[in-house]
């Protein structure tokens, strides 16, 4: 998104306001240069370097990463539960599939995951290593060692 220059070697003109940019820090974005105060979000009017490192373009419009998740996220689907997951909740990832984190455990034995821990995506089904092992032992009973 935005870096932040702290040697201005020639005057610049703000892309917001067109206004010279005379103070010693200014923000590159888009491939221009902005006052702090002038690059906001679109929606919210907050200063887009105070909340993130990124922006999210749409359009002529900037904003920040709530707002153009709010505006056009989708909500998706839990893998398990097959509840809608808000737009702005926190989720797990295994390949394609997108868990609640209260979902994110075990399909065997329940256990549920820490930051990590091991677990194997078998046939859509998230397992801990021990019962991916334990299946896989079943399974290909010839390939694993005694």
């Amino acid at each position: 998104m935005a870096d932040k220059n702290t040697e201005v070697s020639s005057t610049r003109s703000c892309a917001q306001c067109s206004k010279p940019i005379k103070a010693r820090v200014m923000l590159f974005a888009l491939d221009q240069y902005w006052h702090e105060d002038c690059l906001k979000c679109t929606y919210c009017n907050k200063r887009l370097y105070e909340i993130s490192n990124k922006l999210y373009l749409r359009g002529e419009l900037i904003l920040c990463k709530r707002d153009y998740i709010r505006l056009f996220g989708a909500t998706g689907m839990c893998s398990l539960c097959f509840k809608a997951i808000p737009p702005l909740e926190n989720v797990m990832r295994a390949r394609e599939h997108v868990f609640h984190l209260d979902c994110f455990a075990c399909q065997f034995c329940g256990y549920r995951f820490c930051i990590g821990d091991k677990f194997f995506l078998y046939q859509s089904s998230v397992l801990c290593q021990d019962d991916y092992e334990d299946l896989i032992s079943n399974i290909y009973p010839l390939l694993t060692p005694p």
